[in-house]
């Protein structure tokens, strides 16, 4: 019984582990993803679509703004 419970715990351990991983390397991917966009568009040689850029950016990067000031 004590080794159910055992292996138990190191599953939620390292479940929650890769869990907190994940989450961190999808925000760098936003920001990442964030600043290639802006570099693309202030290149004179690449066209960039700023309405998809746009949509993208209220999809994904308002998602992990910081919350609004209560006043």
């Amino acid at each position: 019984m004590f080794e159910i419970l055992l292996g138990i715990a190191i599953g939620v351990v390292l479940m929650t582990f890769l869990l907190i991983n994940y989450v961190q390397l999808t925000i760098e991917n936003l920001d990442f993803a964030k600043n290639y966009y802006s570099f693309k568009r202030s290149s004179p040689f690449v066209q960039v679509d700023d309405e998809k850029v746009e949509r993208w950016e209220q999809k994904y990067v308002t998602l992990f703004a910081d919350p609004p000031e209560n006043e």
